[in-house]
């Protein structure tokens, strides 16, 4: 809690000043402008408490990408007034978000190193059903999308901050690219939910064309050079676009929106208003001129693309607008000549400064 210093001195100058203004008083993370009056309405106080709010925050996830049918996820939340201040903390896994048919799990503190772990059935509903475990224990939770095993998972606090790893193991039919969503939730606040990274459970793989990913996965920067990755059974010729959209959700509208044509080795940037079909800038790799929008600028410097085998290489140096800032998802998708899609895939996240 913030409190203001009422010192003597001010007082005795507020007694003999009453209409002249007053010096600054400053406090713990304040500054406060009094006047002489408001000096002498507080003389018979030596201190005035100020309330500052405890705020909740989901900091991290560890590994922040990846892929495997099964892991031990570390989650990381906090709390500006110590971690015994956080009441539930959230994991929701799933390729939007959305908790129906996803792993979420509700995390409820009941001491330094223990708590009970609920996991959300198919339907989503957070208030219900759900199966639960201790922690620690050796039991476990499933629904249809995930085991989370009490064998390998725990929880420790220190500070404000609680840490979370969870032993989970995913469901065949949960394939695909899911991502992190983290919220942490007080006695007064919630952080929202947060993306804090992504994951690739396996399936079988397909005919035609499929994403395989992007490096570097999780970023915090507002410039860097990213590497993604396409394939396609019938060779890298065979898809005939790949797009990369960069938002806080699957729309093209205020996103970094990118098209690539391998025939030609067109970057295509789609402009703010989000429509595929433009209009938008464009550029050959590779090159050394640039395409903006109100999100980012792709330079075709650091920028490539290249063809081997069943597999595409697009190479591009990216500058994320500063009023972009917040948490971004990069959803990747391929088509091939023949009509196949691969739809969206979440394949990584930047926390954008």
């Amino acid at each position: 809690m913030n409190y203001m210093q009422i010192y003597s001195p001010d007082i005795q100058y507020a007694e003999m000043n009453v209409n002249a203004p007053a010096h600054v008083v400053e406090t713990s993370g304040a500054t406060v402008s009094m006047t002489a009056q408001d000096l002498l309405n507080l003389a018979s106080q030596k201190l005035l408490s100020i309330a500052e709010p405890a705020i909740p925050a989901a900091a991290s996830a560890n590994p922040a990408a990846g892929s495997g049918t099964s892991g031990t996820f570390t989650f990381t939340f906090s709390d500006s007034a110590g971690f015994a201040n956080l009441t539930v903390l959230d994991v929701l896994i799933n390729s939007a978000l959305d908790g129906r048919t996803a792993c979420y799990v509700a995390f409820v503190p009941s001491g330094p190193t223990s708590g009970s772990v609920y996991l959300v059935d198919n339907s989503g509903d957070a208030g219900g059903p759900y199966s639960g475990m201790t922690l620690p224990g050796s039991q476990s939770v499933s629904n249809g999308q995930c085991t989370v095993k009490g064998t390998g998972s725990s929880v420790s606090s220190s500070g404000n901050a609680v840490t979370l790893t969870l032993a989970i193991t995913f469901a065949s039919g949960f394939a695909g690219n899911q991502v992190f969503y983290l919220s942490a939730q007080d006695a007064t606040g919630n952080s929202g939910w947060q993306v804090q990274g992504t994951w690739n459970v396996p399936g079988l793989p397909a005919a035609g064309p499929a994403v395989s990913g992007m490096n570097p996965a999780r970023t915090s920067t507002l410039s860097q050079t990213y590497t993604f990755t396409f394939t396609d059974t019938n060779g890298w010729q065979d898809i005939s676009v790949a797009n990369i959209l960069i938002n806080g959700a699957i729309d093209g509208r205020h996103a970094c929106y990118l098209a690539l044509v391998p025939a030609t080795s067109s970057l295509l940037l789609v402009d703010d208003a989000g429509d595929a079909g433009g209009p938008y800038s464009g550029m050959v790799l590779p090159g050394s001129g640039s395409v903006s929008n109100g999100q980012c600028t792709i330079s075709g410097t650091g920028s490539s693309v290249a063809g081997s085998g069943n597999t595409l290489t697009l190479m591009l140096a990216v500058t994320f607008s500063q009023s972009f800032g917040g948490e971004q998802i990069f959803y990747l998708s391929a088509r091939n000549s023949s009509g196949q899609n691969t739809g969206w895939q979440a394949v990584g996240t930047a926390g954008v400064p």
